[in-house]
């Protein structure tokens, strides 16, 4: 898989950028007539600007995701990769750049992209982390004073290892800022809403993750391209401006189409400042940080 991979990014390609759904449907309202908002519209317009012949767009990410709001079956995933190819097919909405649908389209690969898909789809943890979101969305769903949240962070802290999920998991993070009041975590895990539903911000977390996912298979099939995620999603934006850089990455095989893949991520600190306001909850959170990740952070 990884030589055929690399072979279809050895032509001069030094961006591949991973489209999500929005970005699927921002494209598909486009080439049927239909009236985009102005926010839409800008989306458009960066498009555009990336149509060149140095770089590829793919609808990979969209096909993990998914259309159905849940893991996807056999037929479902190849209905889903068949119905994105089209879509961003049509009318070649790129012009000079180039589009993955032909390597999709090649029988061993779309295939070997099938496994990925399903053993993505079976990864072992998932519904720890159902769970875990739920816990925590009973604990900090609404906002917790600033006096207790040292308190509610240990708290976390334990019900965390209780589901075997490292502190420096992005749901335990992300969480961990919301409870001293982030509003851009808060919007990421839809906390407070009467009508939660963990899937849908696992969902997104495990977007941002399975880019990180992609970059790193080809960086490990010796593929030079720059890995980019092209989102329209709040939460998906605002994971790609915390996050720097991968420190490390880890993929084990537990048993057949179960897998655990897991990424150590470099913190902006810069946004931590921003969502982290008050010089108490400030204080605080400095003082949590380091009793959980052992280390002082500057904010």
């Amino acid at each position: 898989m990884n030589k055929l991979i690399t072979y279809n990014l050895e032509q001069a390609v030094k961006n591949v950028y991973l489209m999500d759904r929005n970005i699927i449907s921002i494209i598909d309202k486009f080439n049927n007539g239909i009236k985009l908002r102005e926010d839409q519209y800008k989306i458009l317009v960066l498009l555009r600007q990336r149509d060149r012949k140095s770089n590829l767009f793919s609808p990979l990410l969209a096909i993990m995701e998914g259309q159905s709001g849940r893991p996807e079956d056999e037929n479902e995933i190849l209905k889903t990769i068949s119905n994105d190819i089209e879509k961003i097919a049509k009318h070649n909405f790129f012009k000079k750049a180039r589009v993955d649908q032909s390597f999709l389209k090649i029988d061993i690969l779309k295939n070997l992209l099938l496994e990925s898909l399903l053993t993505s789809a079976r990864d072992i943890k998932r519904e720890s982390y159902l769970s875990l979101l739920n816990h925590f969305h009973r604990m900090i769903g609404n906002k917790i004073s600033s006096e207790k949240r040292i308190k509610v962070a240990r708290e976390m802290k334990s019900k965390a290892d209780e589901f075997n999920i490292s502190i420096e998991h992005t749901i335990f993070f992300t969480s961990l800022l919301c409870l001293f009041d982030s509003s851009r975590a808060r919007d990421l895990l839809k906390f407070g809403k009467k009508e939660f539903n963990a899937y849908n911000s696992y969902n997104d977390i495990k977007l941002y993750t399975d880019h990180i996912k992609i970059a790193d298979m080809l960086l490990k099939a010796k593929a030079e391209a720059k890995v980019k995620i092209i989102s329209h999603d709040k939460g998906v934006n605002f994971l790609k401006e915390l996050y720097i850089e991968t420190i490390s990455t880890s993929h084990t095989n537990i048993a057949p189409q179960i897998n655990q893949f897991e990424a150590k991520l470099l913190i902006n600190t810069k946004i931590i400042s921003d969502e982290v306001t008050g010089n108490e909850n400030r204080n605080n959170f400095r003082r949590i940080y380091n009793e959980l990740y052992n280390q002082d952070i500057l904010i």
